[in-house]
């Protein structure tokens, strides 16, 4: 006989329910498989659910904070972008310095290098033999002393009293340290911020993959491996050091070259501006590198009221896909890189965002992914209807919503509207 009793059996006891194991969910564990297990209010703060609460906590801390490092005196020269310019269009300086000192470093190490002669090459005075010179022939490093016959370690001196007052610096510090702290209290006393402080906004912003952020990046602090910088940093070869497209007639690849006069750039940029002069009916974006490269707005030219957002968005995808040029270019330069194929990737890449945003009109991303939730801390897991709208959807040329939720974006954006691609 079984564990279980007979139906019939008198003397048989009734089976008890057997009590349910209890789930001890952590909040991070948010996913799809759990999303009818837990209720959010349960376990949040107040109405909002905890990882909400922690997540927008520390982001507008961390915003908070970096706006307040911004704001400092001595912090501004460190942030500043290495290609922005002292004024707009100033040929002294951003990305003409940069490039300049490249220049002169390089023309100063041909006339330091040893020049060949009949007998050989001949090396600078004092200078070691490279084919006889050897590790053991230099003199060895002294031996410390024994330790019988070391000092006893001195005391250190007394360190000096710290300042009643903490200096800007170290109050950043200790809000960093400190949940406690009053953010509004200190975003009052360094309300102002940088004029270049949107460059590095737009170049961490979500609008970019991981790869579109480090070129976007290193782009601003002038460390883009283009020939150049190559030549600059003593790495590849001179054919390495030209641009591989065969328009250019073996240039040297600068950062200005590669990113702007160089042919095939050109013609990205002109069918850029073209097309944001479709989409926005206004006038076209002058091809200045201060203004395409490190977005400066203080030239006459300014985006419109609203489309921000998209002009961030355009523009550093365009930038990203003629990085990609240039590196097939090299590593492949039997198949040379047209504008249209450019441009094309643009507009593929612009598509897959646009429904990647439409994702989240309709529901938390957090809630699908089946992931942890602190996994999804650097994009925005919901966006309102009018939201997309504002960012894509402008008088209706690039994208239109659809009457449904459930339904994908209607896209407008093609290679023969509302610009065909270039030749």
């Amino acid at each position: 006989m079984g564990p279980q009793a007979r139906a019939g059996d008198a003397d048989a006891v009734p089976a008890q329910p057997q009590p349910q194991p209890q789930l001890a969910i952590s909040p991070h564990l948010v996913g799809a498989w759990s999303a009818g297990v837990i209720d959010p209010r349960s376990w949040g703060f107040g109405s909002e659910p905890a990882h909400e609460y922690v997540v927008r906590t520390r982001a507008s801390r961390l915003r908070t904070l970096r706006r307040i490092i911004a704001g400092l005196p001595d912090a501004v020269s460190l942030m500043r972008p290495a290609i922005w310019p002292a004024e707009y269009g100033d040929e002294h300086s951003g990305i003409r310095r940069l490039e300049s000192r490249w220049a002169a470093a390089w023309n100063h190490r041909q006339q330091l290098q040893p020049q060949t002669g009949a007998s050989g090459p001949s090396r600078i005075r004092g200078a070691p033999d490279p084919s006889t010179d050897a590790p053991w022939m230099h003199r060895s490093q002294p031996r410390p002393a024994p330790v019988r016959d070391r000092r006893p370690p001195q005391p250190l001196p007394a360190a000096p009293a710290q300042p009643a007052e903490l200096t800007p610096r170290q109050r950043v510090r200790a809000a960093l340290r400190s949940d406690d702290t009053d953010i509004a209290s200190l975003a009052e006393a360094h309300p102002s911020s940088p004029e270049w402080a949107h460059t590095w906004r737009a170049a961490t912003s979500a609008a970019l993959d991981r790869p579109g952020r480090v070129v976007v990046w290193r782009l601003l602090h002038g460390k883009l491996f283009v020939g150049a910088f190559h030549r600059h940093i003593h790495r590849g070869t001179p054919e390495s050091h030209l641009c591989p497209h065969a328009a250019c007639q073996e240039q040297l690849a600068t950062l200005s070259h590669v990113m702007l006069s160089c042919p095939v750039s050109q013609a990205a940029w002109h069918w850029f501006a073209a097309t944001w002069a479709a989409v926005t009916q206004q006038p076209a974006p002058p091809l200045h590198a201060d203004l395409l490269l490190a977005d400066d707005r203080r030239g006459p030219w300014q985006p419109a009221a609203g489309l921000d957002s998209l002009w961030q968005r355009l523009r550093l995808l365009v930038i990203t896909q003629l990085w990609d040029a240039y590196c097939r270019a090299r590593s492949r330069p039997e198949q040379p890189t047209q504008p249209a194929h450019i441009a094309a990737r643009v507009i593929s890449a612009a598509r897959i965002q646009m429904r990647r945003d439409w994702l989240l009109v309709g529901s938390d991303i957090r809630l699908r992914a089946g992931v942890l939730s602190h996994w999804l801390r650097g994009r925005q897991p919901t966006m309102t209807a009018e939201a997309f709208q504002s960012r894509w959807c402008h008088e209706e040329v690039l994208c239109s919503r659809p009457a449904e939720v459930t339904e994908p974006p209607h896209m407008h954006w093609t290679a023969a509207h509302p610009v065909p691609l270039p030749r």
